[in-house]
């Protein structure tokens, strides 16, 4: 299908240019750059997101002589934003969850690494034992 830009995209679906743009930030709504560097949107990926209020080439269709502006495909209700919107949270806090289980982990590592080495800096920091002196030294002193 064709490319349109954000401005004819507004008018194709009936949303506001902060809803496209912020879409298209998100990752919900794909674009491409032209050559001068402006977005542009695929019709179909339009349609797939948002719906169309008139056909892409501009004539609307005509019931009984007056234009009709049924809206056709998938529109983000509440209900779908909502869950949509529940579920992404969720993923988002079971990724948490396993972040902070990885993160107890690791500090349960390093607390075991700590006090082996406090353990042996206490070993070292002892005096060295005393010499033994030989018990018979005195029986067999020779003056």
């Amino acid at each position: 299908m064709s490319k349109v830009s954000v401005i004819e995209a507004t008018k194709l679906t009936g949303t506001s240019k902060t809803t496209i743009y912020s879409d298209m930030e998100k990752g919900i709504l794909s674009f491409e750059l032209d050559l001068k560097g402006r977005k542009r949107v695929d019709v179909a990926e339009l349609q797939r997101v948002y719906g169309l209020k008139q056909q892409p080439n501009g004539n609307p269709h005509k019931q009984n002589g007056k234009p009709v502006t049924e809206t056709v495909g998938h529109h983000r209700t509440p209900e779908n934003t909502e869950s949509e919107t529940v579920s992404l949270l969720k993923s988002h806090i079971e990724h948490l969850e396993t972040e902070i289980n990885v993160a107890r982990e690791r500090e349960k590592n390093l607390m075991e690494l700590l006090k082996r080495e406090q353990e042996q800096t206490h070993q070292l920091m002892l005096p060295a034992p005393k010499k033994r002196r030989w018990k018979f030294r005195d029986i067999f002193r020779l003056t």
